[in-house]
């Protein structure tokens, strides 16, 4: 097979894994929609989208360069790999200990008084 069929085969894959996962996504919403009352939804959506947001810095473009690492050297690969799961780690707790210090300074203020409309 031609590259340009490879490639084209591999984008298809990944376009289908891309339509899968927005499906499944937009099942569970539905689903807990019905399951959930107003409040417990919107607690729901407020978690999930705060995760989504902060999922951006468990990355940080690793993947990408790993991707272009092992393909310059595929000899490479355990130790690239190692290293990659490491550095995720690493990120994972650094975002897990700005979630827990926020919390921290959450609980330790009062901010629910600094929202409540002037009268």
């Amino acid at each position: 097979m031609s590259r340009l069929g490879a490639a084209a085969r591999t984008s298809a894959w990944v376009l289908l894994g891309k339509g899968v996962e927005r499906a499944v996504r937009l099942v569970v919403i539905v689903v807990l929609a019905r399951l959930l009352d107003p409040a417990g939804f919107g607690a729901y959506s407020v978690a999930f989208a705060f995760a989504e947001v902060f999922a951006v810095f468990t990355d940080l473009g690793l993947n990408a360069i790993l991707v272009r690492e092992l393909a310059k050297d595929r000899e490479e690969a355990p130790r690239l790999l190692g290293a990659g799961v490491l550095l995720k780690l690493l990120f994972f707790f650094r975002i897990l200990l700005s979630f827990v210090t926020v919390k921290m300074i959450h609980e330790a203020r009062d901010f629910p008084a600094l929202f409540k409309k002037a009268r």
